[in-house]
C-alpha cells in the first residue's frame, strides 16, 4: 500500500508557497487569513481559514478557536483550563467545545498538560 507524498511547500495564496514548519499560527479575519511565520513575519492571504487549515491538517495543525489554527510543533505548554502557549509566548485561550479535541492532538504528539 503506498502513501502519498506529502510536499514541502504549501500554497497560502497566489504565487506564494510556505513550508508548513515555517508556520506558527494562522489567525482568521473574515475571508482572510493572517500568517505567523516563525520567522516573525507575518503575511495576509485572501483566503479563508477554512481552505488553508484543510491544506496544513495532515502536517499537525489543530484548531484551537474559531479563528486560530496552531501548528502543533510550537505548542510550548497546554493548561487545564485549555489555554496553549505558544514558543513565541503568546498564550490563547480554545474555546470549550474544542478544549477536547485540542487535548487528544496534543495527548497524540505526547505533550504534557499543565495546571
Amino acid at each position: 500500500m503506498q502513501t502519498a507524498l506529502l510536499s514541502p511547500f504549501i500554497n497560502v495564496g497566489g504565487y506564494r508557497r510556505l513550508a508548513p514548519e515555517q508556520i506558527v499560527r494562522l489567525v482568521a479575519d473574515r475571508n482572510y487569513t493572517l500568517i505567523y511565520e516563525a520567522s516573525g513575519g507575518k503575511l495576509l492571504v485572501s483566503i479563508t481559514l477554512k481552505i488553508i487549515e484543510e491544506r496544513l491538517r495532515p502536517y499537525g495543525f489543530v484548531r484551537v478557536t474559531r479563528s486560530d489554527v496552531v501548528n502543533r510543533s510550537f505548542i510550548e505548554k497546554v493548561w487545564n483550563d485549555g489555554a496553549v502557549q505558544l514558543t513565541d509566548g503568546t498564550q490563547i485561550f480554545s474555546s470549550r467545545r474544542r478544549q477536547g479535541v485540542l487535548k487528544n492532538h496534543i495527548n497524540g504528539a505526547e505533550r504534557k498538560s499543565i495546571e
